[in-house]
């Protein structure tokens, strides 16, 4: 263990983003990063807003977002396709009655459509809720019940689907 403790990972982008971290963190100011936010001067946030939508408006939302890879697929998404996603999600949420302070839990393995179905719930004003397959079943039912939620429900999945 203690031979790993000093070991350095060599560089291996050819142009990376961070070039000096100490310099950088030695000159890091909060308030230089709070004024990039639009709750800085809106004093509101949404945090899909912060993290995908306001990249997806920008010159950056051809960058790629999202690199994703499981032993059936190698995909990757630019944050305009996440915020197209998100908000087709959103919309699915809408038309079930899903709204600002109701309460969606999500049952998903970590997957883009899970992250889509996250910031979707995120951006219509509901509280997201992780449920995870290792939960026991009275585990999701304590949460379920005690949270008070709007919903849990598959047809916010299957309309999602059908909305492609």
């Amino acid at each position: 263990m203690n031979q790993l403790l000093n070991e350095r990972i060599a560089v291996t982008a050819a142009n990376p983003n961070l070039k000096h971290y100490e310099d950088e963190r030695k000159q890091f100011r909060w308030e230089d990063v709070e004024s990039t936010f639009s709750w800085h001067t809106t004093g509101k946030i949404n945090m899909a807003y912060e993290a995908i939508d306001r990249h997806a408006n920008s010159a950056r939302k051809n960058k790629i977002a999202l690199f994703y890879s499981d032993d059936k697929r190698d995909e990757t998404y630019t944050f305009e396709q996440i915020k197209n996603q998100s908000n087709r999600f959103g919309d699915v949420l809408r038309k079930l009655g899903i709204g600002k302070g109701d309460r969606v839990f999500l049952f998903m393995p970590r997957s883009p459509e899970l992250y889509f179905a996250l910031l979707g719930t995120i951006k219509v004003g509901a509280i997201a809720g992780p449920l995870f397959e290792a939960f026991m079943e009275t585990a999701v039912k304590d949460r379920l019940e005690d949270s008070q939620a709007a919903t849990d429900r598959n047809d916010a999945f299957a309309a999602f689907a059908d909305s492609a």
